[in-house]
Formats: structure tokens, C-alpha cells, sequence
């Protein structure tokens, strides 16, 4: 390398030495040496951080810094300007380490003069160059290599990935010019195509060629730079494959389109499940469109999205009319509409709510303003990180009026039922006041007389008088008994707990098997009826237990939890098949009837060999306040 000019910065105190320096580099003709001067270390570091210089002779003994510390200062600010170390004496060792900390070479002020000092510069320059040219190489080759790895693991990234890389140049027939190896997912390889043995083109459905064809010139006509197209690919195996091209063109200097590139996406899984949901989305709006309820979808704001026929017959409203309009503000009454679009907010926010996965018993409004009853059942829809819903809703206007006609029935079941009771009660009086009174006063007149005459009497006639006596007494139990059977006074006086206690105490003294009672209640009385109903019920299924099912125990149970009482009849016998009970037998019917008339169940547990276990469970229904009021009966109209 040739120098015509150095330009040198020398860093010196000492006006000696940078004299000696001047006189020795004047004594060199060339090339020419252009050398600055700074003093001290601190006006050096401004001095190349303003001006560019070839190399850099510094001496060490500055007063500012001294030794190796002002060579690695200077270093650290101008890596790049060689460096040649100016010291008075000529020490190796040291000489070494001032190599070694950054310095290209040195001199010893002793033995400077012209020819040394340029030679020293030219070297110390040359070796710079050299450095900077190998460190730039060094750097070169890592950075290849480095951009070879990274073009390796995009090479190996896409293909292995679904995305085809291709190059396509436009010109006829679309001569593929780069496409990546994974291209073989089609059943092609990256030979194939670009050695033109196989054309992009001739794997193309031909049903789609012309449309590509013709969409592709337009977009370059019209200058578009990006687009994409969705059609039809024929694999190497022969199957149909939908593909997406995501097209970037490229143009020369000219701004003429010479290039076609980007990737293929093989789409034929989402275009099934395109497919799919459309046949299903059609299959719903048939299956929505044929229901006889009201199909209704709103979106997370809560607008009408989905309007079925049903629901245009029920509400009154057109589909065209309510789609996207606010569903609160047309079907919910005024004052259920403030609470009805808070809970709505909050179902939007969480896809939760009191409605999701129930069925409610609502109030609505039609387009008339008329309300009316309905049914209605939401679920969830997402709706990215919202909620939207779908509900079927039934108008249960109908519904609501036979429930009422039924309850109405019930009641008046219920009436007669009590009227039934109240005449048995009345038969019951005139029983034990017109026939019982007479036959024990009877009684009581026939044992008087017979106890004064006996003595007088003939044996004969004693005897008959006496049969006749039993014969009274048998007729007065049984009238006592009858009595009982038609209306238990005790029922009346002390209650059901008394009644079915003293029921209980009559079947055990008949000679039946043991009975054990327990009674578990918080009320002291019940409604008439209701405790009328339990009676029945209890002195069935207590008598049923004691003739029938040859158990050695019976169990017998009347207890309260809250607001029901239940009666459960319990016994370990022989059982039976339910379905195998003869018709006229009515018993357990009765049973189950009466529990629904007074809006309680029955439940018959039972199997042959099984014992059977009868449990009614009825509403805690109390007495009312006043002694003409009947609880179990009220208005028709409440």
C-alpha cells in the first residue's frame, strides 16, 4: 500500500520531544507527514473525537495519566487509529504489554529519527488495515453462517408448516420458478414444478382455470399488489384439494409486474366445516322455522338476531320489524323491564345467569300491548369474549287456564269431599242420639227390672231376658262402632294426633299385630279437611297393613318438616305386585287421590316378600281464624 499523506496526532507535554519528533519526520521527503500536536490527554481525546487521523504517537509519561493507563484510555475512545507508544527507554517487557493492551508498536525517544518514525507509522498502519480488514472477514463469516443457520431453520420452519412458499413468473402457463419442498403434502415435488415437467396451471381443477385466469388479470390490470384466491388443486393421488393463494406481485425498476409470490394453504378442512355448518345452519332455520315455540336469538347487546316463524304468531311481530332491535324494550311489561335488562348486562358480561339452563314462568308483551303467560328456556351463545342467547319461548296462556279450571275442580273435589265428611258426621249424630241413647237407656231399664223381678221369674223367661240383654249390648257396640267408622268423634274434639293415636289403640286391641305410633309435629291442629284427609288416609293404610300383610309390626308415623306433614304406614310382610291389583280394589287409589286433591304425593313402596311402605306427604295447611272460614276452599277468583 502506498501513503502520499500521513496524518498523524501526536500526544506530548514535553516541547522537547515534540521538536525532536518535528525535526526527525522533516528530514523525510516522502511521503508527506501531516503531524498535529496536542498536550496533555484530555486535549488529545477531543482532538481525534474531532478530527480523523491515520495513527496516534503517544507518550506515556503524560502528567494527567501515566503507563499503560493512558494507552488503554486513548484505545478505548479510537479502537480504530493505530497507536504507536512513545517511551523513554527501551524495555521489551514493557513493550510487550503495551502490544498486548492495544498499542501496533513503539519507540524509545532515544533512538527516534526520521526514517524510523515513518517506517514505524507505515507498519503500525498497514497491521491496522490488516486487523480491521480480518475483523471485518471474522465478521463476515459469522454473519454468514449465521444467516445460513437462520436460512436453514426457515427453510426447515416452512416445510414443515402447512403454508407452500411459492415464485411464480408471469408469463403464460405461470412458470414456477421457487416453490418449497413441502409441496409434496400435494403429491408433488419441488423438481416437478419448477423444472416445468409439471405446470401450475395443469394441477389447477379446470373448471376453476378461467375464473384464476381471469381474476388474476384484472388484479394486475387494476394494479393490485395483494390478493387472494380460493380454488381447487388436483393431488398428485388425484384427490380434490381446496387451496387459498395469498399473492404478493413484484415489478422491476420499471414498475413492470414480472413475479407472483407467496404461499398456498391447503383449506379443504375448513371449507368441509363451511359446508357443515351451513347445512346445519339450514337444517336449524328449518327445524326453527317448523317449531311450534317461539325460537328467538338476540346478540350481546341484546338485539333481536333470530326471529322464527312461531314467534312472529306469538308476540305480533314480523321478523322485519324486530330484528335488530332491542328485545327488553318490545316483549318485557314496563315494570319488569328495569331488573329484566340488568340481569340481561350482567348474562352478557359472565354467559351466566338465573334463567341460563331453567325453565321460567314469565310475563311478556305483544306487539298489541295485550300481556300474556309464557314458558321460556335460555342458553348461552359466544360471542368472542361477550354472550349472546337463544331461547325458546311457549305461550302457556291455555296452560294457565286449564290449571285453573283444574284447581278450580280441585276445590270444588275438595267442598264435596268436606260435605261428604260433615254428612257422615251428621248420620254419626242421629245415630248416637236417636238410636244409641235409646238402646242404652234400654239397656239400662231391662238390667233394673230384671235385677228386681229375677227372683220372681221362671228360670225360662230369665234366660230369654238375659239373651235379649246381650243381644242389646252387641247392638250398641256395634252402633258405637259404626259411629266411630262413619265420623270419630275424637277427630273432631282433639285433632288428627289424637285421632289416629286412638285408631291405632282400636286396631291393636282387635288382636292385629303390634302397631308402633310415633308423632313428630309442631301444629296443634290442622284445617278440618286436611285432617279429615290424613285420618282417611291413615286408616286405610293401617288397615290394609293389619289384614293383609301378615306382619308381626307395624310402623306408623306422623311427623313435619317445615311446611309439610307426612303420614308414612310401614309394615315387614308379605307385599305385593302393584300391577297385579285387582280392579274394585280402591283402596290405594283413594289413597293417592285424595293426597293430589289436597296438593300432596303419594308414594307405595312395595314387592312380593318386600313388606310395603305407604308415605303421603301433603301441605301444613292450619286453621283459620275464624270458625265459618275454610283455608282449603278459597275464592274462585284468588
Amino acid at each position: 500500500m502506498l501513503f502520499s499523506r500521513i496524518s498523524v496526532l501526536l500526544i506530548e507535554d514535553d516541547p522537547d520531544d515534540v521538536s525532536l519528533i518535528r525535526e526527525s519526520l522533516a528530514e523525510v521527503e516522502h511521503p508527506t507527514v501531516l503531524l498535529e500536536h496536542a498536550g496533555g490527554l484530555t486535549a488529545g481525546l477531543a482532538r481525534l473525537a474531532q478530527g480523523r487521523f491515520d495513527a496516534v504517537l503517544l507518550d506515556l509519561g503524560l502528567p494527567e495519566c501515566s503507563g499503560l493507563e493512558t494507552l488503554q484510555r486513548v484505545y478505548r475512545h479510537s479502537p480504530n487509529v493505530p497507536i504507536v507508544v512513545l517511551t523513554g527507554f527501551d524495555v521489551e517487557d514493557f513493550a510487550v504489554e503495551a502490544l498486548q493492551a492495544g498499542a501496533q508498536d513503539y519507540l524509545a525517544k532515544n533512538r527516534i529519527d526520521g526514517p524510523l518514525v515513518l517506517r514505524t507509522l507505515r507498519y503500525a498502519i498497514e497491521r491496522a488495515r490488516r486487523q480491521r480488514a480480518e475483523r471485518a472477514l471474522r465478521q463476515s463469516n459469522r454473519t454468514r453462517r449465521r444467516s445460513q443457520a437462520r436460512s436453514r431453520d426457515l427453510e426447515r420452519i416452512v416445510n414443515r408448516s402447512p403454508a407452500v412458499v411459492f415464485l411464480r413468473r408471469v408469463a403464460e402457463g405461470w412458470p414456477v420458478e421457487f416453490v418449497s419442498a413441502n409441496v409434496s403434502q400435494f403429491g408433488y415435488t419441488a423438481a416437478d414444478l419448477m423444472s416445468g415437467r409439471v405446470s401450475w396451471p395443469g394441477i389447477t381443477h379446470p373448471d376453476d382455470v378461467p375464473r384464476l385466469e381471469a381474476e388474476t388479470a384484472r388484479y394486475l390490470r387494476e394494479g393490485v399488489t395483494e390478493f387472494s384466491q380460493e380454488y381447487r388443486l388436483i393431488a398428485g393421488s388425484g384427490e380434490v384439494r381446496w387451496v387459498e393463494d395469498r399473492n404478493l406481485t413484484l415489478a422491476d425498476p420499471s414498475g413492470h409486474i414480472t413475479h407472483v409470490q407467496g404461499i398456498v394453504l391447503d383449506v379443504t378442512d375448513r371449507r368441509l366445516a363451511e359446508s357443515r355448518l351451513q347445512a346445519s345452519e339450514a337444517q336449524v332455520r328449518t327445524i326453527t322455522e317448523a317449531a311450534l315455540d317461539a325460537v328467538v336469538m338476540v346478540d350481546s347487546e341484546g338485539n333481536v338476531a333470530h326471529w322464527n316463524p312461531a314467534a312472529e304468531r306469538m308476540f305480533g311481530f314480523a321478523a322485519t320489524e324486530i330484528i335488530g332491535r332491542r328485545v327488553h324494550a318490545l316483549l318485557v311489561p314496563d315494570q319488569h323491564r328495569p331488573r329484566a335488562e340488568q340481569a340481561f348486562r350482567q348474562f352478557a358480561a359472565s354467559g351466566s345467569g338465573s334463567a341460563v339452563g331453567k325453565v321460567l314462568e314469565l310475563t311478556a308483551l305483544r306487539k298489541d300491548g295485550s300481556e300474556f303467560p309464557m314458558e321460556i328456556s335460555v342458553a348461552p351463545i359466544a360471542m368472542g369474549d361477550r354472550w349472546g342467547a337463544v331461547a325458546i319461548v311457549r305461550d302457556i296462556t291455555r296452560r294457565r287456564r286449564t290449571e285453573q279450571e283444574l284447581e278450580l275442580e280441585r276445590r270444588q273435589l275438595v267442598r264435596l269431599l268436606d260435605m261428604h265428611e260433615r254428612y257422615r258426621q251428621l248420620v254419626s249424630y242421629e245415630l248416637h242420639d236417636g238410636l244409641v241413647q235409646p238402646l242404652v237407656a234400654t239397656q239400662m231399664n231391662l238390667e233394673g227390672a230384671l235385677g228386681e223381678a229375677q227372683p220372681l221369674l221362671p228360670e225360662a223367661v230369665s234366660r230369654r231376658v238375659t239373651v235379649a240383654l246381650e243381644m242389646l249390648r252387641a247392638s250398641i257396640a256395634e252402633s258405637r262402632r259404626l259411629i266411630t267408622g262413619l265420623r270419630p268423634p275424637i277427630l273432631d274434639q282433639f285433632g288428627i294426633v289424637s285421632a289416629i293415636q286412638s285408631l291405632v289403640s282400636e286396631m291393636t286391641a282387635s288382636g292385629g299385630p303390634q302397631i308402633v305410633w310415633t308423632a313428630n309435629v309442631q301444629f296443634d291442629r290442622l284445617a278440618g279437611p286436611l285432617e279429615t284427609a290424613l285420618f282417611r288416609i291413615a286408616q286405610e293404610a293401617i288397615d290394609n297393613a293389619c289384614k293383609h300383610s301378615g306382619s308381626d309390626v307395624v310402623r306408623v308415623a306422623l311427623t313435619q318438616q317445615g311446611d309439610r306433614v307426612k303420614i308414612e304406614v310401614e309394615d315387614s310382610g308379605a307385599g305385593f305386585a302393584p300391577e297385579e291389583v285387582g280392579q274394585g280394589c280402591y283402596g290405594l287409589e283413594g289413597i293417592r287421590q285424595r293426597a293430589r286433591l289436597f296438593g300432596g304425593a303419594a308414594d307405595v313402596r312395595t314387592a312380593p316378600g318386600q313388606g310395603t311402605r305407604v308415605s303421603v306427604e301433603l301441605p301444613v295447611v292450619l286453621p283459620a281464624p275464624s270458625p265459618d272460614a275454610d283455608p282449603l276452599a278459597e275464592d274462585d277468583d284468588a
